[in-house]
C-alpha cells in the first residue's frame, strides 16, 4: 500500500510517500523519511521529540 505526507511547516509543500505493509510501517518510514527532510530543509527549527513526530505522522497520513 502506498501512503503520503505532506509536511505541516509553513510554505512547504514537500510530500514524502512510501510504500509499506502496513500503517505501523509506513509511520516508521515516513518519520525516517521526515527526520532528514527537518534537518536539510528546515534546519532553524526546533526539534521535535520523536513521540511527538509519530502522533502528526499518525494524524496527517493519507493511504493511496
Amino acid at each position: 500500500m502506498r501512503y503520503s505526507f505532506t509536511c505541516p511547516a509553513s510554505g512547504c509543500n514537500f510530500t514524502i510517500e512510501v510504500e509499506a505493509r502496513d500503517d505501523e510501517e509506513a509511520v516508521k518510514k515516513i518519520v525516517s523519511e521526515g527526520m532528514k527532510h527537518s534537518m536539510s530543509d528546515h534546519p532553524d527549527m526546533p526539534s521535535m521529540p520523536e513521540s511527538e513526530m509519530i502522533n502528526m505522522v499518525r494524524a496527517g497520513m493519507k493511504k493511496k
